[in-house]
């Protein structure tokens, strides 16, 4: 195989890059602005057109006019001349130009086949790191995992910005919203009150969700992931290490359907109209963007995996992680849990940047929130890591009253839960009092409340 490969004819446009250079000495600022700094030197296959490239660059950068003569001038003393084809060469460059007016076109054909050259080079590391038996396999395909996630096209790259980029892209973006009708700038929960404080959860965040254990921390994901998904169809990845998939089902269609979750999960007991609504939902949901992964024993690599699957095949938005508890750190061996959480909550914030989307985590709160009935929990309830609450840009810590004898939740149609922002790195913190209808497993609005 290998052998095969390396037969393989390179994949370079020796017309592209010889019009593009061609062009750049025809009219070098024009052009340069055209190219928008995409190319680079590594761009062009042959050397000579890289160290041609590099010299012409510097040159532009310099304020130095480029022309034939400044040009051949300032190879020469640079002693690159030769290198770079020659006099002849050089000056005969301008004559493989068709046209400046399609500079960008030669220029995204370079781009593409240097993206090509790339991916070549990537199948050649994939298949070394592929024999080297004494690494984890886990580990190999995740390392090869965050080099392909990596690979753009058309020249792109997360270098550094200027002022002037940033300014642009924003202003640019401040007045596509000025006439849009998305009020807010994330993804939304579908909870206006919890939105109007939030503004919607927001791309490369990282959004805790903490409570006590039976408060409903599923039950509120759930909830916020089918107003994203089933009701604004907005693609959303889940993972549930907890719950199996039928499971995770069995509440999206009582949370829908509005029949009660004991019917649902006993059959038995369903009446006729149950039936139909549950017909009547699954049709409704059955093709909505709701992607749910709920592999048992599921691992920190495992899931950074599988989410960059979910964003590249399913274009996910959003993606929601129940619960940080329950994941795996490979090769933790006797460290303390509290630094293995620490890892793996750097690690999801960190695969929120590389994503470029939102991460929903949940987590435990520990024992120290439940001294008191009514006890609201604080930031540094969250369970087994402090570094949870300092990676994360917004925290949100569900609240009620703990159910009594006299107050049973299946006597009561629904529980008013305080939705505590206590943490909200672009905005306000403040409570959002929401309903909880047990009888659904599912959050609701409270009309006219905060």
């Amino acid at each position: 195989m290998e052998e095969r490969l390396s037969d393989t004819m390179p994949v370079f446009r020796d017309e592209a890059e010889r019009a593009v250079l061609g062009a750049v000495l025809l009219d070098g600022q024009e052009v340069f602005e055209k190219l928008e700094n995409k190319l680079k030197p590594e761009s062009f296959f042959k050397v000579s057109h890289q160290v041609l490239f590099a010299a012409l660059r510097e040159m532009n950068e310099n304020k130095v006019t480029i022309d034939q003569l400044t040009v051949t001038e300032t190879l020469r003393q640079k002693g690159i001349l030769e290198q770079c084809g020659g006099v002849g060469y050089v000056t005969e460059l301008p004559q493989a130009v068709p046209t400046i007016a399609n500079v960008e076109y030669y220029r995204d054909l370079i781009l593409d086949c240097a993206v090509r050259r790339d991916l070549i080079r990537f199948g050649h590391e994939a298949i070394k790191e592929s024999h080297d038996i004494s690494r984890p396999v886990k580990s190999v395909v995740e390392d090869l995992d965050r080099q392909f996630s990596r690979f753009t096209v058309g020249g792109e790259t997360n270098g550094i910005l200027t002022v002037s980029n940033i300014l642009n892209d924003l202003v640019d973006d401040i007045e596509k919203k000025m006439g849009s009708l998305q009020l807010y700038d994330g993804v939304e929960s579908g909870f206006s009150a919890l939105d109007e404080l939030t503004t919607g959860f927001k791309e490369e965040e990282m959004i805790v969700v903490g409570a006590r254990p039976s408060i409903g921390k599923t039950a509120f994901a759930l909830s916020m992931a089918i107003n994203m998904a089933v009701h604004k169809d907005v693609p959303v990845g889940f993972f549930s290490l907890e719950m199996s998939a039928a499971d995770i089902m069995r509440r999206l269609l009582s949370c829908e359907s509005r029949v009660p979750m004991d019917r649902i999960k006993r059959p038995q007991k369903l009446q006729e109209d149950d039936l139909q609504r549950i017909y009547q939902t699954a049709v409704a949901i059955h093709k909505k963007p709701f992607y749910i992964c709920a592999e048992a024993n599921m691992n920190l690599l495992d899931i950074k995996a599988t989410a960059r699957m979910m964003r590249r095949k399913f274009a996910a938005q959003v993606i929601f992680i129940d619960y940080i508890g329950l994941i795996a750190l490979e090769n933790a061996g006797a460290r303390p849990r509290h630094e293995v959480v620490s890892e793996i909550s750097r690690s999801l914030k960190a695969l929120a940047r590389e994503l470029k989307i939102p991460l929903v985590i949940l987590a435990q709160l520990n024992r120290e929130s439940e001294k008191g009935d009514d006890k609201e929990p604080l930031l540094s309830n969250v369970r087994d890591s402090g570094s949870i609450e300092q990676d994360a840009d917004v925290v949100m810590l569900l609240h009620r009253p703990r159910v009594t004898k006299q107050n049973e939740e299946e006597k009561s149609p629904s529980f008013p839960t305080k939705v505590i922002v206590a943490k909200n790195r672009n905005g306000a913190t403040d409570t959002v009092t929401l309903n909880f209808v047990p009888r659904f497993v599912r959050f609701e609005s409270v009309a006219g409340e905060r």
